[in-house]
Parts: structure tokens; C-alpha cells; sequence
């Protein structure tokens, strides 16, 4: 029996992925906005946030996407009024929402919880609420999208889909995945697995192209190509499955050159990841990005 998948989309998911992206150093360098991004950000943050930030820790913000999803309707339509609703939540509430998922709740829970609220306000202040209007809306639309495709998909044709390449295999725990469009991390997506369901907040390309330049996506799939090791990679998940080990042995590189060239592979859509579970995954070539590429580059030339 397979999961189910829900599909959601608010601003209080993008506000919090946004702080986890400028929050998270070490994958600026891996996202379309980049590290350019992250200092322009930090110049017109004040002191004081900027000082927080640094400090902060993210476990204060674990199960946050699960109290997103639990939020009802009417207090999530602004990051104002659903921060509010988050400030007052008691423990007993917070312990009802998330133990149903979470193995286990931190004894300073009520703590962490009013961290970050403090923590999410200031963010909102300084920067979330300066994003253009249209990111929202094209994340909005693009939720409507998916939820046309539930009844014409199988779940997993549609997580795939979605994720641009992430096959997700059915287990007997696994009852719901929650997929959720975000712009801040793109082109990667992001995953938080709990005791029978995961939270995938999934890259939705957003902006357009400059004038006479490539679309972002047609772009990642060329220049993920533009590196002999990337090609052979591929050549060599043809053939069969692979996981990671097995692409380690075979390119003769280090472990974090591979992982930096399978990220690459991944966001351009090459790269098949089946999962099953969170401990085993494998890599294969994703024909149909292939199949699909020379139509796209056509498209793109013959533009006017």
C-alpha cells in the first residue's frame, strides 16, 4: 500500500526556509541565490539581529514545518498571524501536535518554541517582508498545479515529479508526505522524515530569465553536463542502480567531490534518488531529462 500526498503552501513555510537558508553557510554556495545573496541579506540586517543570527541554533526550529501544517486555516494566511498563533501555544498543545510524530520532546520545549518566535519576528521584520509579492504567488500557483496532478498520478510518479528525480518507495510506515513549493533554497529540495510522514518542501523555480538568456532550468541541465566526470558518472548509473559507495569506487574521486558532482546531477534533473526509507538509497539515469533536453535547447533557440 502506497502513501498519500498533500500538497501546501503558505508563508510561514517560506519564511522559515528562508532564515534556514541564510542561517546555513555551508549550503549557500549550492543554491541559485548563493553566497552573494546571504551577504547582501546580512548588510541591511541591524546589528543585533545579524549577532542573533549567528548565535542562533536550529534545533530550536525542529517540528516547526509539523505546527505549519497543524495551523489552522485562518491564522496562517500572514507570517504575523501565524507567529502569533505559535506564541501562544502552551505545552500541552505543543506536546499534542507534535508527539504524534516526534520520538521524543525536549523537556525546554516552551523555551525553544519562544526562541524561535523571537527569532522568526525579527526575520520577518527585516527581511521576509520585503520578498516580492510575486515569489508567493508563483509558489501559490504552482501548489495549484500539483494538486491537479493527484488524481492523474500515482503518489510516487508524483513526488518524483515534483522533486525533479526523487523516487520515494512505499514502507509500512510511511503513510503521508506532505509536499510543500520553495524558493529559497532552489534548485535543491529539503526533507524532514517523521514517524509516518515527511515533510518535503520541493525547488520551484521562480524568477524568469533575463532577457535572451537560457530558462534557469534548461541552464542546470547544460551545465551539468559541462565535466567529464559528471558524463561517465551517468554513463555508469545507466547501466544499473548505484548508490554511493559504488559511484565513490568507480569515478576514483573523493566522497565530497562525488556528493558535490551528484548534487548537481540531482537539481538538473539527470539523476534518479530512489529511496526507501532514509537509510537506503540509490542512483540511477533519469532517461526522459535526457529524452526531453534537446526539445527544451530547440525551444529555447528557435525563440523569438
Amino acid at each position: 500500500m502506497s502513501y498519500r500526498i498533500e500538497i501546501d503552501c503558505n508563508p510561514a513555510y517560506e519564511l522559515v526556509i528562508s532564515l534556514f537558508a541564510y542561517s546555513k553557510k555551508n549550503i549557500t554556495k549550492g543554491i541559485a541565490l548563493g553566497s552573494d545573496w546571504r551577504r547582501s541579506v546580512k548588510s541591511g540586517l541591524s546589528a543585533s539581529l545579524s549577532q542573533e543570527l549567528d548565535a542562533a541554533l536550529l534545533d530550536d526550529f525542529t517540528g516547526i514545518d509539523l505546527l505549519i501544517g497543524s495551523c489552522p486555516d485562518s491564522q496562517k494566511a500572514t507570517t504575523s498571524s501565524f507567529l502569533n498563533w505559535l506564541d501562544q501555544l502552551q505545552p500541552a498543545e505543543l506536546f499534542h501536535l507534535l508527539s504524534p510524530q516526534l520520538e521524543s520532546l525536549p523537556s525546554n520545549i516552551l523555551d525553544r518554541k519562544s526562541r524561535a518566535v523571537h527569532l522568526l519576528r525579527r526575520w520577518d521584520q527585516e527581511y521576509f517582508s520585503k520578498v516580492e509579492a510575486e515569489i508567493m504567488e508563483s509558489l501559490m500557483q504552482d501548489a495549484e498545479t500539483k494538486r491537479t496532478w493527484l488524481s492523474a498520478m500515482t503518489p510516487e510518479d508524483l513526488f518524483e515529479e515534483a522533486t525533479n528525480g526523487i523516487r520515494q518507495l512505499p514502507t509500512p510506515e510511511l503513510e503521508l508526505i506532505r509536499l510543500v513549493p520553495q524558493y529559497h533554497l532552489h534548485p535543491t529540495n529539503t526533507s524532514s522524515h517523521y514517524k509516518n510522514m515527511i515533510v518535503c518542501l520541493y525547488a520551484c523555480d521562480v524568477s524568469r530569465a533575463p532577457s535572451q538568456q537560457p530558462p534557469p532550468a534548461l541552464n542546470r541541465l547544460l551545465s551539468s553536463l559541462a565535466d567529464p566526470n559528471r558524463l561517465a558518472m551517468l554513463k555508469f548509473m545507466s547501466k544499473q542502480s548505484r548508490n554511493f559507495t559504488e559511484l565513490v569506487q568507480f569515478s576514483g574521486l573523493a566522497k565530497s567531490t562525488v556528493h558535490h558532482h551528484l548534487v548537481a546531477l540531482r537539481a538538473s534533473g539527470l539523476v534518479r534518488v530512489t529511496a526507501e526509507g532514509t537509510s537506503h538509497v540509490t542512483y540511477s539515469l533519469r532517461d526522459e531529462t535526457l529524452f526531453q533536453m534537446t526539445g527544451k535547447l530547440i525551444d529555447y533557440i528557435n525563440e523569438e
